[in-house]
């Protein structure tokens, strides 16, 4: 038996290289050379391309490397008509730790909101740029002139507004403070944090004195974003906003990133071949499947 090994090499922004490698086998028989390729993937930090100019502001998107959408070397590529037959990836982040990543299924509900991807989208990343509308508090018009660009990447951390829906949603909040609530000073890369009269432990604390927003897309889909999914307990004890500053990342332009922090305890489900994303609040301690149709 013959073993080859295919290796791609990715550079990162800090210089630093990671191998993903794929094996395949052949029988050394004349004529026959059946293969068996080992499916790859891994995770990135610190992305950038070539083109990126010294001193440029690391880009906050990581992702998962292998997920993007039609890319030879990407997992659903290597794992299609071979362990999968759906062109699909769902994922569920729990705000209480773990969650679950499944390729190539998921259960199906009416409690699914869907909203069409751009059919027009380079390859890529597994979420395509779509226009949505910033409300806050089920407001009777968007907070924010201009429709926004959003897309969703779970491998970030933090949610990233461009300066304008920033600022709108910067504002709503601080008009809604409760009094009980004081300026803090930043916290780490938290820049805008709040203090209570004891140190805070957990959002459970504090989600009460907040108000949410949402993103409202074509034909009226929301994505709801309560308190939870878009604050953070900063290791001072404060409050703070999950919404980061994404003009400071000039690779972004004035695409929003919808990070993490803003998925917690809710499925998100990227289907390639219907081109459509759709999400649905759920419980991320069972399967995809339970957890859509049992409705938690």
């Amino acid at each position: 038996m013959i073993r080859h090994v295919a290796t791609t090499s990715i550079t990162y922004l800090d210089r630093h290289k990671v191998i993903s490698s794929a094996t395949s086998s052949r029988s050394p028989s004349p004529g026959t050379m059946p293969l068996k390729p080992s499916p790859s993937g891994m995770c990135g930090f610190n992305q950038t391309d070539q083109h990126t100019k010294p001193g440029t502001k690391k880009l906050p998107v990581d992702g998962v490397l292998g997920l993007g959408k039609g890319s030879a070397v990407g997992l659903i590529s290597q794992l299609k008509g071979r362990v999968i037959r759906k062109d699909a990836i769902a994922h569920c982040i729990s705000s209480k730790g773990g969650g679950y990543l499944t390729v190539g299924n998921y259960g199906d509900s009416p409690r699914i909101t869907w909203v069409p991807m751009d059919p027009n989208a380079k390859p890529g990343h597994y979420s395509s740029v779509l226009l949505a509308h910033l409300y806050f508090d089920s407001s009777q018009g968007p907070i924010s002139d201009t429709p926004m660009k959003v897309t969703f990447d779970s491998g970030t951390t933090y949610t990233f507004f461009d300066r304008l829906p920033y600022q709108a949603a910067e504002s709503a909040v601080i008009r809604s403070l409760d009094t009980s609530l004081r300026p803090a000073g930043p916290d780490d890369n938290l820049n805008l944090c709040w203090k209570g009269p004891r140190k805070f432990k957990s959002i459970e604390e504090v989600k009460r004195l907040f108000k949410s927003l949402s993103l409202v897309f074509g034909q009226g889909k929301a994505l709801r974003i309560p308190p939870e999914n878009y604050l953070v307990i900063s290791k001072k004890g404060y409050v703070c906003f999950a919404i980061l500053h994404g003009w400071e990342y000039p690779l972004l332009g004035e695409t929003n990133i919808i990070g993490g922090v803003t998925m917690q305890d809710r499925i998100m489900i990227y289907d390639n071949e219907q081109s459509q994303i759709g999400w649905v609040h759920g419980s991320c301690n069972t399967g995809p499947e339970s957890a859509i149709t049992s409705g938690l």
